[in-house]
């Protein structure tokens, strides 16, 4: 028994509009999958930043106040009180600026638009609108 003829005119053509919408709707489905899965490790980048950020600023206050005392006690005894202050305060802030510089390095990298969807979606359309216009 041999295969039947393909369809010709407008029934050919509304079974190739119905596998172009199948096609088209599979694709948004993918595309939305993956837009959403990029924007979740976005979110997980920038978080891994705004931590990082928040234990620096934390430890920072907390260490620091410890690391004052202990060391303009130990300072006054050579140098005086104030020199012993003005040291410790300028080592604080060259420690507190490099970990709040690498927090914000971090974030900087993080994107929460999913660009690489993005640009595989605008592909997409690309190639439909030429299969459609062939």
């Amino acid at each position: 028994m041999t295969e039947p003829e393909p369809p010709v005119g407008l029934a050919g053509l509304g079974a190739e509009v119905g596998a172009l919408a199948a096609d088209v709707a599979l694709l948004v489905r993918s595309e939305a999958r993956m837009a959403v899965q990029e924007v979740s490790d976005n979110v997980t980048k920038f978080r891994g930043g705004a931590v990082r950020m928040l234990v620096g600023g934390s430890l920072l206050a907390f260490g620091g106040v410890l690391l004052m005392v202990a060391a303009i006690l130990l300072l006054a005894q050579f140098i005086g009180l104030l020199p012993a202050l003005v040291a410790v305060a300028v080592l604080l802030f060259l420690i507190g600026g490099a970990l709040l510089s690498s927090g914000r390095a971090r974030l900087a990298g993080a994107r929460l638009v999913p660009g690489v969807s993005i640009a595989r979606a605008r592909q997409d359309v690309a190639r439909i609108a030429e299969r459609v216009g062939a």
